[in-house]
């Protein structure tokens, strides 16, 4: 069994010995309301784990760093450095940093197109990526930035 959780949010167990013990889902703020046994939890999440395998969401990373990069070499003229960084909350965040100080109009209407590219892009359907372009700075301030919430 592959276990993920986040820092902020204990897990919660299931037991598959207790299976028809019913288990109270709340979706979205009271949005839908489910009363379901643990085995019918167990048998979504493994239908879940068949459809989503880590190969659909490596494939689409492993496809969007090529584009990035690609979008990197272009402008590399424009840009210092760039970095693509798990944030922690299932996200990515793409951070470009400037070589200098100051607003660069081209440079910012290249990096939104670039992210409107890949927003609409079926590739990257199941890729969450935020975008920040940044002037100059320390590399404890670019680690404090890329630090997973």
């Amino acid at each position: 069994m592959t276990e993920t959780t986040s820092q902020s949010v204990s897990p919660i167990r299931l037991n598959s010995q207790a299976k028809d013990k019913r288990i109270w889902v709340e979706l979205r703020d009271g949005e839908e309301e489910l009363l379901w046994t643990v085995d019918q939890i167990l048998t979504a999440c493994r239908a879940y784990n068949q459809t989503v395998s880590l190969a659909d969401v490596d494939r689409p990373v492993r496809e969007l760093w090529k584009v990035l990069n690609a979008w990197c070499v272009s402008q590399s003229d424009a840009i210092k450095t760039a970095y693509l960084q798990p944030t922690g909350n299932g996200r990515l965040l793409f951070l470009v940093v400037q070589p200098a100080t100051g607003f660069d109009q081209e440079l910012t209407d290249a990096l939104t197109e670039l992210d409107m590219d890949i927003a609409n892009d079926d590739r990257f359907e199941l890729v969450k990526m935020d975008v920040r372009l940044v002037t100059p700075m320390s590399q404890e301030q670019v680690d404090a930035m890329l630090r997973p919430h």
